[in-house]
């Protein structure tokens, strides 16, 4: 099970930011909520397949607005993904501080 929320370090090409991720799953789709310097970016229409996840979001950057496609692995209580965005590659790391 994946589903919780996780306190995240992101790397982007802009630079390091912290945030959280919320995981919710229904058999094996996904959505959730990412929260970014204050920004709260919903999604859902993921797939989860195991350890396995991906999802999708458009993301307000300051060079306008951003489409992101995320793929991820949890393991225990470790989350990690990336993703490929017009800018360049985004990295996040994450430990699960709660779980449903």
């Amino acid at each position: 099970m994946i589903d919780g929320k996780y306190a995240i370090a992101l790397q982007t090409p802009i630079g390091s930011m912290r945030g959280s991720i919320t995981l919710v799953t229904s058999e094996e789709k996904l959505s959730g909520t990412l929260e970014v310097n204050g920004s709260r970016y919903p999604f859902s229409g993921g797939s989860v397949h195991g350890e396995r996840c991906s999802f999708s979001s458009d993301f307000n950057t300051a060079f306008g607005r951003i489409r992101v496609n995320i793929d991820g692995t949890v393991h225990d209580d470790l989350f990690k993904a990336s993703g490929n965005t017009p800018m360049g590659m985004i990295t996040a790391v994450g430990h699960r501080n709660s779980k449903p």
